[in-house]
């Protein structure tokens, strides 16, 4: 089903970086920081309200930054920023002022929220243009399935290994998973060409499945909508594009793939 060897590689660091990313965070940041870290729950609300603040505020940046690094070079900052991201949350379990401990908390989150940043216009959008039209929509689907299993599997992981007292070895797992996800950068590196290890600068970073632009035969309606997760770190992006529709200016894309009256594509 899977014949470019690159999708492969995407496909397999997608797998890591769904038991690394997201779903470690939800269910491993309050135990650690709570049995671990000894910080108090308001602390880890405060964390990830700081999470949240970085990434409203850095990703228009990093959407630009992302357009000017090659596919394969956004991956393995990925990982890279969640390595670091996870040995800093490590560091908090380590015998030392409170105050400290709440930095290495409040570290954590915010440099997961950058790497946040750099995910979602850089995963979603390789597996796209990787997969042809026959495989799209089961690509599409692989990818959101690894998702599906972290957020079932990683709870029992994370609070099972932190119970047990081996919480050390959770954070290297998740250390090394991210460092992995920095090779899989690498290998994917070798496997694309110039033209594909670059982002075109007609490629939308917002899922195909979101209905974003004007709503034929209804005029001055225009739509964007269908982002589900992603809505916090692509909503600037579609908004952007919706906002030129609207004004009637070039959006800089072909916005015919998110016709809002398209037939659904099937997923396998």
């Amino acid at each position: 089903m899977v014949s470019h060897p690159g999708l492969r590689t995407v496909l397999l660091a997608t797998l890591v970086l769904a038991f690394t990313g997201y779903a470690a965070l939800d269910s491993g940041l309050p135990a650690y920081a709570t049995v671990e870290a000894h910080v108090s729950v308001h602390v880890v609300v405060l964390s990830i309200t700081v999470n949240t603040m970085v990434i409203v505020a850095a990703q228009l940046f990093v959407l630009r930054l992302v357009r000017l690094l090659r596919r394969s070079q956004a991956l393995a900052v990925i990982g890279l920023i969640w390595a670091v991201a996870w040995a800093i949350f490590g560091l908090s379990a380590l015998p030392a002022s409170p105050g400290l401990r709440v930095a290495c908390v409040m570290s954590f989150t915010a440099l997961f929220g950058l790497g946040e940043t750099f995910m979602a216009p850089t995963v979603t959008p390789l597996v796209n243009s990787l997969a042809d039209e026959r495989v799209q929509g089961r690509a599409n689907a692989l990818s959101s399935s690894a998702y599906s299993l972290a957020f079932v599997v990683s709870p029992a992981i994370s609070t099972a290994m932190i119970a047990a007292g081996i919480s050390g070895v959770w954070i290297g797992l998740l250390c090394a998973g991210c460092l992995g996800t920095v090779l899989f950068g690498a290998r994917l590196g070798r496997q694309l060409t110039h033209v594909q290890d670059r982002v075109d600068a007609v490629e939308a970073p917002v899922p195909e499945s979101a209905p974003l632009g004007p709503v034929p035969g209804v005029d001055g309606l225009v739509v964007a909508t269908g982002l589900g997760p992603t809505g916090l770190t692509m909503g600037p992006c579609a908004g952007s594009l919706a906002a030129r529709a609207a004004l009637g200016e070039p959006p800089g894309i072909d916005l015919t793939q998110f016709n809002p009256l398209r037939p659904p594509r099937p997923s396998c």
